[in-house]
C-alpha cells in the first residue's frame, strides 16, 4: 500500500509539473496532432515532389544531384532540431532521409558506375552495404530523437531497399538480405521496448517485419515436403524473440500486453501461411502447430505470475483457436463440425473456472466458426438407409453439431444456477453472462437448422410446415428438459415459417393450385406453434420482470403475438368483415387477453398489452366503420347484438380496474354512453333514437345496481333526460314538419281532399 500511494503521488505531482510546463509555455494538451500531421504532409509533398522530379525528361543524374543537395540540407539541420526536440526538427528530418535515400538506392543500383564520381563512390563501397550503413544511421538518428514518424519511415524505406535489391541477388543473396533485415527490425524492437514507453513503433515494426517476410521470402523458400527454409527458420525465431520480448516488458511494467501478442500471434500466422501456401510446401499444418505450442509454453510460463494473468488467458486462447484450424485443415469436412462444436467446451470450462473476459469471447468465435462452417465447406450429400428410413449424411452432421451446441447451453444454464458453488468474483455479471451464452447457443442452433432447411426445401410447398414442426420440436425439447430457453428457441423457425408461407405465392406459384385444406393444415400448425411458444415467452419475461414489467420488457413480449394478426391477412377476413363487427370482436379478444392472465393469477405482460392495444384500436376502427362503412349501418343485420357485445366489453374493462377514484371512473361511464349513444344514433337517428336511449339508461342503470356504481346512476339519469328530450324535438319536428313545406303543394293537396 504504501508503494502504490508514493507511485501516485509521483504520478501526480509528474502531471502537475506537465500541465504547469503546458501552460508556461502556451501549448494546449492536444498541441502534438495538429503538428504531427502537418509533418506527415510536409513528408508527403516532398515525396510527391521527388516523384514528379523523377520523371521530369531531363539528364538521368539531375534530378539524383537535387536530391542529395536537398537532403543533406534538410538532414543535417532536421537532424540537429529533432535531438535537442525543437520545433519543425522531426520533419526536415523524415524529408531528408527520404530524399537522401532515394538518391543513394538510384545511384547504386540503376546508374552505371561510369556516369560520374557520386555513381563510382557508390559503387565502390558496393550498393547493398552502403543502402545499409544509411538505414542504420537514420535508425539511430530517429532513436536517439525519439522519433516514431521517422523510425516508421526507416522501416518503410528498408523494404524499399529490399525491393530494389533483391532482383539483382540471386536466392541465397535475397534470403541473406532479407535475414539481416529481420534481425535488424527486431533488434531495433527490443531496443525499443527496452527504453522507450510509446507502444505505437513497435506495434508497427511487427507489420513492417511480417509483411517483408511474407512478401519478399517466397523464393527462399522451397517446395519440399518436410524441409524448412531459413526463411521459414528465421520466422519461427521472429515469433519466439517478439513473445520472449511481451513477457519480459509486460513482467517488468506490470501490463499484459494482450495487443502486441494478438498482433504478433496474427502476423506470424498469416506470414507464415502465406509463404508454406505460395511454395506448395506442404506445410500448412505449421502454423497452427507452432501457434498451439508456443500458446501453450507461454501460458505455463506466465501462470505463474500474478499480473500476467490476462496475458496466460490470452496465450490459452491462442492455443485453442490454433487446435480449431489444426483440426479444420486436417480433418474431414464432417468430422470437423463436430470437432469444432466440441472445442466450443474449453473455452467455456476456462471462463467459467479462471474467469476473464477473453475465453467468452473465444467461445462467441467457435460457435460462430461452428455456424459457418457448413456455409463454407461441402458437407458429404450421400445418405444411408437404416431399414425403410433413407437418412442424408450432411443432417446428420448437422444434428450432431446442433445436439453438441444444445448441450453446451445446458451446461451454461447449470453452470449460471450454480454460481454460488462456483464463488465467481462478481456473481451479478457471471451469471448474466452465462445466461447470455446458453441463449446464444439455443438461438444461434435454431437459426443454423432454419437456413439449412430454406435452403435445402425451398423447392416444395411444405416448408412452412416443416419449420412450423421445427418449432414445436424445441417446445418438446425444452418441457421435456424443463428448460424454457431451449422451448423459446423455436420461435426463430416459427417466425421464418409464418415468413415463408405468407411469400410462397411470390416464390412458388404452384401454391396457388394447393387445395385450401393443404393451406389450412399449414396455418394451423403454424399458428398453434406461435400461440405456444409466444406465452412461454411471455411467461419468461413476465417471471423475470417480478410483475412489474418495464416498456421495454412489454415491448419484448408483444412481439411474438404479431404473427397472429398477420395470418388474417391472406385469408381476406380483415378486408370482408365490416368494421362494425370488428372493433366489437377486437374489444372482445382485447379484454380476454387483459382477464384471463388475472384471473389464472399469471403474468403475461405481453398479452396483457396486447389486449390494451387492440381494445384501444377498435375505437378507432368503430368510428371508421360508422362514418365510411360501404354498407348503411342500419341495414347491417345484427348491428345492435354486436354494438351490445361492445358496451358490455368497455363496462367490464371499467370495472376490472379495481377501485377507481370516483371522478375517473364517472368520466369513463360518460365516454362509455356517449360511445354507445353515438352507434344507436347511426342505426337510426328518428324517434326510435329515443327509446334506444332509453334502453341504453336502463343498462347502465341495471349496471351501477349489480356493481354498486354511482356513476352509472348520474349516467342513467342523463341518458333519460336526453331520451325525453330527443323525444320532445321528434314530435314538435312531427307537428310542425307540414308548414314548413311550400305553399303550392299545400294548394294543390287541399284541393285534391275537396274534389274527394
Amino acid at each position: 500500500m504504501r508503494h502504490i500511494s508514493e507511485r501516485a503521488v509521483s504520478d501526480s505531482l509528474s502531471a502537475s509539473e506537465r500541465v504547469q510546463a503546458e501552460a508556461a509555455s502556451g501549448r494546449h494538451p492536444w498541441w502534438h496532432i495538429p503538428r504531427q500531421a502537418l509533418g506527415i504532409i510536409f513528408i508527403g509533398l516532398v515525396a510527391a515532389s521527388a516523384l514528379l522530379w523523377s520523371h521530369t525528361p531531363v539528364h538521368h543524374l539531375v534530378p539524383v544531384s537535387v536530391f542529395l543537395a536537398v537532403g543533406l540540407v534538410l538532414f543535417i539541420p532536421g537532424a540537429w532540431l529533432a535531438l535537442k526536440d525543437l520545433p519543425a526538427g522531426k520533419t526536415l528530418l523524415g524529408g531528408g532521409m527520404m530524399l537522401l535515400f532515394i538518391a543513394l538506392v538510384d545511384l547504386a543500383f540503376h546508374t552505371a558506375p561510369e556516369a560520374g564520381f557520386w555513381a563510382s563512390l557508390a559503387h565502390r563501397f558496393g550498393g547493398a552495404p552502403l543502402c545499409t550503413g544509411m538505414l542504420v544511421l537514420f535508425g539511430l538518428v530517429a532513436y536517439w530523437a525519439s522519433s516514431t514518424s521517422a523510425s516508421l519511415l526507416t522501416c518503410f524505406l528498408g523494404l524499399y531497399l529490399l525491393h530494389s535489391v533483391l532482383p539483382s541477388f540471386n536466392a541465397a543473396g535475397d534470403t541473406v538480405y532479407l535475414i539481416l533485415f529481420s534481425v535488424l527490425i527486431l533488434l531495433w524492437t527490443g531496443l525499443w521496448l527496452s527504453h522507450k514507453r510509446a507502444f505505437f513503433f513497435p506495434y508497427a515494426t511487427v507489420i513492417v517485419l511480417y509483411s517483408a517476410l511474407a512478401l519478399f521470402g517466397r523464393e527462399g523458400v522451397r517446395p519440399a515436403a518436410f524441409s524448412l527454409s531459413p526463411v521459414i527458420l528465421t520466422l519461427l525465431f521472429s515469433y519466439v524473440a517478439l513473445n520472449l520480448m511481451i513477457m519480459r516488458v509486460s513482467l517488468e511494467r506490470e501490463t499484459p500486453m494482450r495487443g502486441f501478442a494478438f498482433l504478433n500471434g496474427v502476423g506470424f500466422g498469416f506470414a507464415l501461411w502465406h509463404l508454406t501456401a505460395t511454395a506448395q510446401a506442404g506445410l500448412s499444418w505449421l502454423a497452427p502447430v507452432v501457434l498451439l505450442v508456443a500458446g501453450l509454453a507461454a501460458a505455463r510460463v506466465t501462470r505463474g505470475y500474478r499480473p500476467l494473468k490476462a496475458l496466460s488467458d490470452f496465450y490459452l486462447c491462442q492455443s485453442f483457436w490454433a487446435l480449431l484450424f489444426l483440426c479444420l485443415w486436417s480433418l474431414p469436412s464432417g468430422l470437423t463440425l463436430i470437432v469444432a462444436s466440441c472445442l466450443c467446451f474449453l473455452p467455456a470450462l476456462y471462463e467459467v473456472r479462471r474467469g476473464g473476459g477473453v475465453y467468452q469471447f473465444t467461445e462467441y468465435g467457435f460457435i460462430l466458426s461452428v455456424f459457418t462452417l457448413p456455409f463454407l465447406t461441402a458437407l458429404p450429400s450421400q445418405s444411408t438407409a437404416v431399414g425403410p428410413v433413407v437418412i442424408p449424411l450432411f443432417w446428420v452432421y448437422v444434428l450432431a453439431a446442433a445436439a453438441v451446441l444444445l448441450l453446451l447451453a445446458r451446461a451454461h444454464d447449470a453452470w449460471a444456477r450454480s454460481s454460488k458453488n462456483l464463488r465467481p468474483a462478481n456473481p451479478v455479471r457471471f451469471l448474466s453472462q452465462q445466461k447470455l451464452c446458453s441463449a446464444a447457443c439455443l438461438f444461434g442452433t435454431a437459426l443454423w437448422i432454419m437456413l439449412h432447411t430454406i435452403l435445402r426445401r425451398n423447392d416444395t410447398e411444405s416448408l412452412p410446415l416443416f419449420l412450423a414442426l421445427q418449432g414445436v420440436a424445441f417446445l418438446g425439447l425444452g418441457l421435456v428438459f424443463l428448460q424454457p430457453g431451449l422451448a423459446l428457441a423455436g420461435l426463430v423457425p416459427v417466425m421464418a415459417g409464418h415468413a415463408c408461407y405468407y411469400a410462397s405465392i411470390r416464390w412458388m406459384p404452384s401454391v396457388a393450385a394447393l387445395p385450401p385444406e393443404s393451406r389450412l393444415r399449414t396455418m394451423g400448425v403454424l399458428l398453434s406453434a406461435t400461440c405456444a411458444l409466444a406465452v412461454l415467452w411471455d411467461w419468461q419475461l413476465g417471471r423475470r420482470a417480478k410483475g412489474f414489467p418495464l416498456p421495454l420488457e412489454r415491448l419484448l413480449a408483444l412481439l411474438p403475438y404479431l404473427p397472429l394478426f398477420l395470418a388474417l391477412l391472406p385469408a381476406g377476413f380483415l378486408q370482408n368483415l365490416p368494421y362494425v363487427y370488428l372493433a366489437p370482436l377486437l374489444a372482445g379478444a382485447g379484454l380476454a387477453g387483459i382477464l384471463v392472465p388475472r384471473v389464472l393469477r399469471v403474468v403475461l405482460p405481453g398479452l396483457q398489452t396486447l389486449g390494451g392495444l387492440m381494445v384501444g384500436a377498435s375505437f378507432p376502427v368503430y368510428l371508421h366503420g360508422l362514418r365510411s362503412g360501404a354498407v348503411p349501418v342500419h341495414a347491417c343485420i345484427g348491428f345492435l347484438p354486436f354494438l351490445g357485445m361492445y358496451l358490455i366489453v368497455l363496462i367490464v374493462l371499467e370495472r376490472s380496474g379495481g377501485r377507481r377514484i370516483f371522478g375517473i371512473s364517472l368520466v369513463l361511464c360518460f365516454v362509455i354512453v356517449a360511445w354507445g349513444a353515438l352507434g344507436l344514433y347511426h342505426w337510426n337517428s328518428g324517434p326510435v333514437f329515443a327509446a334506444s336511449l332509453a334502453a341504453l339508461a336502463l343498462l347502465t342503470a341495471l349496471v351501477g345496481l349489480a356493481c354498486n356504481a354511482r356513476a352509472y346512476y348520474y349516467t342513467a339519469v342523463l341518458l333519460t333526460v336526453l331520451a325525453i328530450l330527443w323525444l320532445l324535438f321528434s314530435g314538435i319536428t312531427q307537428v310542425y314538419g307540414d308548414h314548413t313545406a311550400p305553399l303550392p303543394e299545400k294548394s294543390s293537396a287541399a284541393l285534391a281532399d275537396f274534389r274527394g
